[in-house]
């Protein structure tokens, strides 16, 4: 079953209690707005992501404790580098690039959202 908006499509294998109803809700509360462009950044961020992240992503997809995580997933206008949304997790990696002044601002600001 497909949902769309902003033109990007949720799958879900069957749809919960609720219907349709309940996935719009879902999925409002998961990206909290996002829009297209910050869906197909994140997009181009999970096909080029970094040695520490595919590392990473390695330990966090099969961690074998029922959590499923989210990579280079879109909240509003950031994308978080992971996401578990039953813990209201997000992990960010921050390497070199993190220490210009410019970059720096903007993870302040972002850290403060």
């Amino acid at each position: 079953m497909e949902f769309a908006g902003d033109d990007k499509y949720i799958r879900a294998p069957r749809p919960p209690k609720g219907g349709v109803e309940f996935i719009s809700a879902m999925k409002k509360q998961m990206f909290m707005g996002a829009n297209h462009l910050i869906f197909r950044n994140a997009q181009a961020l999970r096909n080029n992501m970094t040695d520490a992240e595919v590392l990473l992503w390695g330990h966090l997809k099969g961690n074998g404790y029922g959590l499923k995580f989210r990579r280079q997933h879109p909240i509003e206008a950031y994308i978080a580098d992971f996401y578990c949304h039953k813990l209201k997790l997000i992990i960010e990696l921050d390497g070199g690039i993190h220490n210009r002044s410019d970059v720096a601002a903007n993870d302040l600001e972002r850290q403060a959202y």
